[in-house]
């Protein structure tokens, strides 16, 4: 019990700092057509990435000093000031993941990935050994960020170390001002969508059990890991060839719908397949009892399907300077998915309907943000938003 109330306290400040940490500066670095000026941006990045982190280290010491002696919080006060050494780790890592796709260095991109996956592993597996069990599994994926950090920063600058020399404070700050819709809405967006990724649970855990929200996590997880890798190479991909696209004034809505449409055809077949056999596959593979989840897989099915689709079309709302209305999309499909479920628990008194609710009013606000976008990519040069 006291672990698993440590890991959550920590787990959870730490994913509100990750979500702020470089003010998502590091999104637009793939935007500009000069290296140059992707490197002013890197610049702001980074510098906003340190700014955060003296504020964080700074709240750390006052927690520390005005709340340790009163005794609470006390189980989380071994890893505060290791939170925002982390958030900045987590910072660097994100800058420098967007620098070098930029420069087409996906090799270095996912080189860095193993390196942190292994390296947490075999931290958390070797202070588990030596007794260190709880803080361990925090201090292990440090290490593997901390690691995969070294790796990024070494091949920058052995590559790219001329960069350094470009960078201006007058054009770093000018960066700051240009792309402040990425500090003032992609950053709310962010925190905003884990909030509204906890919510089903909460509501879940509060209304039936903690046994029900194991079968809706099951589910989630069962269609989205199969498919996060996928995604964020996708992801990544996508959003380097639109910004391409729209520097060089291209047919950016022709793009964008062929994309669309193959990677529809593509996924609609696994999809599908489990929305067909998740019931008895999770009954096989599983065991008794967890065909449960397996429906509430099938309710989820087409909302996940299209989520998945408007993953990597979301980045036009970076290029085209689209980040409120994305925002204000959240916020509806929030809302609306909460009044479902509310509306489904005490009309129906069912988990399966508040599941469904989940899956109809997802799959709702997912068509309404696929036409936005299509029809934002279709009319992106009647205002220009950004000189790239």
């Amino acid at each position: 019990l006291e672990f698993r109330r440590v890991l959550f306290r920590s787990v959870a400040i730490s994913s509100v700092c990750f979500d702020f940490i470089t003010g998502r500066y590091h999104v637009p670095i793939n935007m500009p057509k000069k290296d140059v000026d992707a490197a002013q941006i890197l610049g702001a990045g980074g510098f906003f990435v340190f700014f955060t982190t003296v504020i964080l280290l700074f709240v750390a010491l006052l927690v520390t000093i005005f709340v340790s002696p009163t005794g609470k919080l006390e189980e989380i006060f071994p890893f505060l000031f290791l939170i925002p050494i982390a958030a900045m780790c987590k910072g660097v890592n994100d800058l420098m993941t967007s620098w070098h796709v930029r420069k087409g260095k996906y090799g270095v991109v996912s080189t860095s990935r193993i390196l942190q996956s292994v390296i947490t592993c075999l931290g958390q597996l070797g202070l588990a050994i030596f007794g260190v069990k709880s803080a361990g599994l925090i201090w292990g994926r440090f290490m593997g960020e901390f690691v995969g950090i070294v790796f990024f920063v070494l091949m920058f600058s052995l590559v790219y170390r001329s960069f350094f020399k470009e960078i201006r404070l007058e054009k770093v700050v000018g960066s700051l001002k240009r792309y402040k819709d990425f500090l003032f809405y992609e950053t709310p967006l962010t925190v905003f969508k884990s909030v509204s990724s906890y919510t089903p649970l909460f509501l879940l855990t509060h209304y039936y059990s903690l046994e029900v929200t194991g079968f809706y996590t099951l589910a989630t997880r069962f269609i989205s890991i199969p498919f996060s890798i996928l995604q964020i190479s996708i992801n990544q991909v996508f959003y380097q060839e639109i910004c391409e696209i729209y520097s060089q004034k291209g047919d950016l809505y022709s793009f964008v719908l062929s994309k669309t449409r193959k990677l529809a055809i593509f996924v609609f077949g696994p999809h599908l397949l489990i929305f067909l056999v998740s019931p008895i596959a999770f009954k096989i593979i599983f065991g008794e009892g967890w065909e449960v989840s397996g429906v509430m897989t099938r309710f989820l099915v087409p909302y996940l399907f299209l989520q998945f689709i408007n993953s990597p079309l979301t980045a036009l709302s970076h290029v085209l300077n689209k980040q409120k209305p994305l925002l204000m999309f959240e916020v509806a499909q929030f809302l609306m998915i909460f009044f479902l479920m509310l509306v489904s628990y005490y009309y129906f008194h069912s988990y399966f309907y508040m599941i469904a609710a989940i899956g109809f009013g997802g799959f709702l606000f997912q068509c309404f943000l696929l036409m936005y976008l299509l029809n934002c990519s279709k009319n992106c040069y009647e205002k220009e938003v950004y000189s790239l």
